[in-house]
């Protein structure tokens, strides 16, 4: 599964989905990130969906850690964004 949503993303770090990519993407001329999951964590992420709740040290935890990640991903050049 794939989102844009970092909060999405964060809660699915959080509950323990592991990221597969993450790209970074000029979609409309901004920068933006394309995050991919493994098929299971489409239950968590309808969860999230739904209002499910999370403690907040370990979302804020696993956000620091998304954006780390972020930070160390090379922007995707136009004939990449297709992969």
């Amino acid at each position: 599964m794939n989102t844009m949503d970092m909060y999405l993303a964060s809660y699915l770090m959080a509950r323990g989905h592991s990221i597969r990519v993450v790209k970074r993407v000029l979609p409309t001329g901004r920068q933006a990130c394309e995050f991919h999951f493994p098929p299971e964590a489409m239950t968590d992420a309808r969860e999230f969906d739904a209002g499910a709740s999370i403690s907040a040290p370990v979302l804020t935890d696993a956000l620091k850690r998304l954006k780390i990640l972020i930070a160390k991903t090379p922007l995707s050049t136009p004939t990449e964004r297709g992969r």
